[in-house]
């Protein structure tokens, strides 16, 4: 069981391990094992605190960790939602955003959560259920579209980091970006559009990372 091994002290351990975690996500099984989504959080959180002691040239900042995203249970979103229907859909969605943010530093993670929540709810809702569907058929992307995508510092990163596979993550990713489009109205779209342009470097790789599978 996950939540009954010790976290490792040591640094190294601890990111490898983060890696092993990391690969495995986004699979039906990782999905549905909250002792290993909890495991990985607790290993973020020790991530986070190694990285807070080490030696700084500046003014120490603070890392204060974001609070836990609220996901309600099912009594919960039967009484605001008068059904139970959806209610799974609803907790597979909550459980790839909440992925998305635990692959970040606790200062970046509050302040996407934060910019999320800003969000009307039909571009929250949209792009939130988008995360946890399963990808459509991958859009045609040539060359100078991959060229087109690289020319951000977090683009040219996940074109690196996807290597021989860059093409067919960008066109999944762009079918994912239409698809979710397609549900919303013209403002809600600008909405969105501002939204995605405004992430930070590491943000905007998590987001897109996940959106590309």
């Amino acid at each position: 069981m996950n939540d009954i091994v010790a976290i490792p002290e040591d640094p190294g351990a601890v990111a490898a391990e983060i890696a092993v975690i990391e690969k495995q996500m986004g699979t039906s099984a990782y999905i549905r094992d909250n002792g290993k989504q909890e495991r990985y959080r607790a290993l973020v959180r020790k991530r986070d605190a190694h990285s807070s002691i080490l030696p700084q040239s500046g003014p120490r900042q603070n890392f204060s960790h974001a609070a836990p995203m609220p996901i309600a249970s099912r009594a919960q979103y039967q009484a605001e939602n008068g059904t139970t229907q959806g209610y799974d859909s609803y907790m597979a969605a909550m459980r790839t955003a909440a992925d998305v943010l635990t692959r970040l530093p606790a200062h970046e993670m509050a302040s996407l959560e934060k910019s999320f929540e800003g969000l009307p709810d039909d571009v929250s809702q949209a792009a939130i259920f988008e995360l946890a569907s399963k990808a459509p058929p991958r859009a045609p992307i040539v060359n100078k579209d991959l060229e087109n995508f690289a020319t951000t510092p977090w683009g040219s990163a996940l074109v690196q980091e996807w290597g021989s596979e860059a093409i067919d993550r960008l066109g999944t990713l762009r079918a994912r970006l239409l698809r979710a489009m397609m549900k919303l109205d013209e403002d809600a779209q600008l909405d969105l559009n501002i939204w995605l342009d405004n992430l930070s470097d590491a943000a905007a790789m998590a987001v897109f990372r996940r959106m590309s599978v």
